[in-house]
């Protein structure tokens, strides 16, 4: 036994070679030792939930910085909005001060004496150079200056500042002669209707900033920005949609003083600060937000950048001159909303918040208000992704020094378990050798020392599997030997290798020897069609095997019977066929029985036989029958349609529209509907009777010919007509012996009144602009036919008709009508197509209307008798002359 053993067992050589053969990953995974392969997944399953918590982790750092950098954005525009304020509320206290100081001094202002005012105007200026007001001036009641002071930016106003140039501005004051004319501005134009005070932040045009000389500081122009590739909304608005003047514009925050004397304007006090390159504003509240210079800070006149500190594209001035996109234009100054979120700010994408400025008529008319101006706050999206970027790196740094530590733990814990395991491994090679009598000691209680201790059992069990092994092929030649059936390996070209002794018997030999020596050739000594044999072979190299394979063969004496095979193919590794192995069993006597179960079916056929020619000339005879009864059929459906009223019948009916359609859901129908005319009543009839087929139609032809006589006897009460026709009616359906009954309406036309009577489906009144009414007509009768005496429950309503309203009545064949999803019509849709058609003619909207049905319907089987009838109430031949 180990010497079999170890011959099947390859070398350790050709494992290496087989293990080299192919590098694939999953061949490096295989390669690993246990040691690592259990670190490796206990690395990974630690690394997991460090990497989902990191990004978890990350992505709420991300939304709290984003929700935290749009706060300061907030704050930082506020800031912006208070520098300018300030700026506004100087000048305000500015002119307010000069302005009571003209009050309280008696002057003659017809006659005024300009070297007093502009002294005064001298003391109360900063004639410092590093003021921050552009012009303090007194102005007769026209707008035109008696008294000024102006200053403008010292420096070359004609190129663009440097980013990095931070000095602080300087002003120098301009020359010019009084009497310039201000009275075009708009603030003075509302001053003397408020009287008092007011401020604001103000547009002057470039003709207005040329009278006081500061068109030179106020000039940005329109410099060149990035549009390439950019989507519409990404690129300024086009030309003359904001009056900026080619950038020749300014921004000016002022105040205005009213002076009074004797309760008459007689003079006005301005002062005003240009924000046009006034940089010390934004570049504070740029240093307010952060010390990186990464918040950008922006004051637009309109449109138009006038102080920022932008960089332009050429990385080095700031970007004044330039435009913002016209999608923010259109939301801050058309909408006069504020702005969040990304924009493209130059050439870069910015997170931004805009919000508009207003000018004085913020304070004197609100709703008129509009923006004449911008704040921009933004940072560049650049430094959030880096600083973002900076939190997930030190967040992964944290996590993989997590994982390492995780690691080396995992490492130490792991060697620990490998060691008795390589123990374990040695000794089950012992065990491939063929030593079964090696035991491993059991250390611990563990899993390991479990694994130990089962080693031994499973080594326990291989001696005695082998020992019950020979038991097991010794058991196995009893049940070969003693077998019913015959059990038989064979080559695939015929020749018997191996048969039991029931194998044997079957063929009519004395032992397996006799057959084994005699039986040499399967497909012509036991084959009694070689044919036969050729299927099996086929099916063989097909299936690889075949069950319930009958065939006729030969016992040793000649002799045919039938048999019973199942056989399989057996293989050598590399696919080969070696040989059939099977079992045959004799099935002689069945196949007699199944002889004779045939004999007895063939009977039996025979008799249904002429059982199926009586039955052939039944279905002949009845087809005869069925033919009659149709033609029976159609001669009662020809009769139910021609007493249906004729179109010309209803065209000669004067003052009324009127058009009726019926169809039946079988050859014959049950509904009813007529139109009478006599003596100028026009009466409706329409009814509905229980189910279809030939006694609903015979019921339908006794109600019109009741009807129509009682019409012709002139019978005009409701009461007495409906209760007549109902006794009659419900006499002949008692001799009948049927349970039929119909409900029916009765309307009545005459002199622009209608009047119903009888239950039936809702009337609908349709007034001449499509306005509908629906008419219950539950508590106007009870259904005819089903009881000798309906009269007190007879009544009836009458409506007033115009010229242009009509009615339409209809069976329950058209609001039940389903489509192939068994969804109903419902009155509803009626309604509308009535209410949608009405301006068109009787007969039109009777055809809109079964259209429009017949769409809803589709392909679906109509089960039911569709009737519909419309009048229509129009001019008669009198009145239209």
């Amino acid at each position: 036994m180990n010497n079999t053993m170890r011959s099947d067992r390859p070398s350790n050589t050709l494992l290496k070679k087989l293990l080299l053969a192919k590098r694939t990953p999953f061949s490096y995974w295989q390669n690993l030792s246990l040691r690592w392969k259990l670190t490796s997944i206990l690395i990974f399953a630690a690394a997991i939930p460090a990497v989902l918590t990191t990004e978890a982790i990350s992505r709420v750092t991300s939304e709290k910085y984003m929700e935290n950098l749009r706060s300061r954005l907030s704050i930082s525009n506020r800031q912006l909005e208070t520098e300018v304020a300030d700026i506004e509320q100087k000048n305000r206290v500015q002119v307010n001060t000069l302005g009571k100081i003209l009050e309280t001094n008696r002057i003659n202002w017809e006659q005024p004496d300009f070297s007093t005012l502009q002294e005064w105007l001298a003391d109360s200026n900063l004639t410092d150079a590093k003021m921050s007001n552009n012009f303090l001036l007194i102005t007769n009641a026209e707008g035109k200056t008696i008294a000024q002071t102006i200053y403008t930016l010292d420096g070359d106003l004609t190129t663009y500042p440097a980013l990095a140039d931070n000095s602080e501005s300087r002003f120098i004051p301009i020359k010019l002669p009084t009497g310039i004319d201000l009275s075009d501005l708009a603030i003075l134009k509302n001053l003397t209707q408020t009287k008092k005070s007011i401020s604001g932040v103000e547009i002057f045009t470039s003709n207005q900033l040329q009278k006081l000389g500061l068109d030179k500081q106020a000039w940005v122009g329109i410099r060149p920005q990035k549009t390439k590739d950019l989507p519409a909304s990404k690129l300024p608005a086009p030309e003359g949609t904001y009056p900026i003047e080619s950038g020749k514009i300014g921004l000016v925050a002022m105040a205005a003083y009213p002076v009074y004397q004797n309760n008459k304007l007689v003079s006005i006090v301005l002062a005003g600060t240009l924000l046009n390159r006034n940089f010390d504003a934004v570049d504070r509240v740029q240093k307010l937000a952060d010390k990186d210079k990464d918040t950008v800070v922006t004051l637009f006149a309109q449109d138009l950048r006038i102080a920022t500190n932008v960089p332009h594209i050429d990385g080095k001035t700031r970007s004044i001159g330039t435009r913002l996109s016209s999608e923010v234009a259109a939301a801050v100054l058309d909408r006069a909303q504020p702005f969040r979120g990304r924009a493209l700010i130059v050439d870069k994408e910015y997170e931004t918040f805009y919000t508009p400025i207003f000018d004085h008529t913020r304070q004197t008319q609100p709703s008129q208000a509009k923006p004449v101006g911008i704040y921009l706050v933004g940072r560049s999206i650049q430094s959030i992704q880096a600083a973002l970027l900076e939190q997930r790196i030190i967040g992964y740094a944290i996590s993989a020094a997590a994982v390492l530590g995780a690691g080396l733990a995992a490492f130490a814990v792991v060697s620990t378990i490998i060691r008795p395991l390589r123990q374990l491994a040695a000794l089950t090679k012992k065990i491939q050798q063929g030593n079964l009598e090696v035991v491993a000691s059991v250390e611990s209680a563990d899993e390991i020392g479990q694994l130990a201790d089962s080693f031994n059992h499973m080594s326990s069990q291989m001696k005695e599997s082998f020992e019950a092994l020979g038991q097991a092929e010794k058991n196995y030649r009893g049940i070969f030997e003693n077998a019913l059936e015959g059990i038989f390996q064979s080559s695939p070209d015929g020749r018997l290798l191996s048969a039991n002794p029931a194998m044997a018997g079957i063929f009519g030999y004395d032992s397996s020897t006799d057959i084994l020596t005699s039986l040499t050739d399967f497909r012509n000594q036991v084959y009694v069609h070689s044919h036969e044999r050729d299927q099996f072979q086929t099916l063989m190299q097909e299936h690889e095997q075949v069950k319930n394979f009958e065939f006729e063969a030969y016992r040793q004496d000649q002799s045919v019977i039938w048999v019973q095979m199942d056989a399989h193919a057996v293989q050598s590794s590399s696919g080969d066929v070696l040989y059939y192995e099977g079992i045959i069993q004799d099935i002689s006597d069945r196949k007699r029985q199944d002889e004779i179960l045939e004999a007895m079916v063939q009977e039996r056929t025979a008799d249904l036989a002429t059982a199926n020619e009586s039955i052939i000339a039944l279905n002949e005879r009845l087809k005869g029958e069925n033919l009659r009864m149709g033609a029976e059929l159609n001669v009662a459906c020809q009769i139910q349609m021609m007493i249906l009223p004729k179109p010309e019948e209803l065209e000669n009916i004067e003052g009324l529209d009127i058009a009726g359609y019926m169809e039946p859901a079988d050859e014959v129908g049950g509904d009813y509907y007529d139109v009478l005319h006599t003596d100028g009543v026009v009466t409706l009839g329409i009814g509905d009777v229980t189910g279809h087929g030939l006694e609903s139609g015979i019921l339908m032809l006794m109600t019109q010919t009741a009807v129509r006589t009682l019409q012709e006897i002139r019978e005009t009460d409701p009461v007495v007509f409906l209760d007549t026709l109902n006794r009659t009616l419900y006499k002949n359906v008692q001799r009948m012996n049927s349970e039929k009954s119909l409900t029916l309406a009765i309307v009545n036309y005459a002199d622009g009144k209608i009047s119903i009577s009888g239950q039936h489906e809702e009337a609908i009144i349709v007034r001449k602009g499509g306005q509908i009414e629906r008419i219950d007509t539950m508590d106007l009768g009870f259904p005819i036919a089903l009881d000798g005496d309906i009269s007190e429950f007879i009544s009836h309503a009458i409506f007033d008709l115009e010229i242009g309203d009509g009615i339409v009545l209809y069976t329950d064949g058209i609001p039940e009508a389903k489509d192939i999803n068994k969804v109903q019509y419902q009155v509803e849709r009626l309604c509308e197509v009535i209410s949608e058609n009405w301006h068109k003619s009787a007969s039109e909207i009777k055809d809109d209307i079964i259209t429009d049905l017949r769409r809803h319907i589709g392909t679906q089987k109509i089960f039911d008798d569709i009737t519909l009838l419309v009048l229509k109430r129009q001019e008669e031949a009198t009145e239209k002359v």
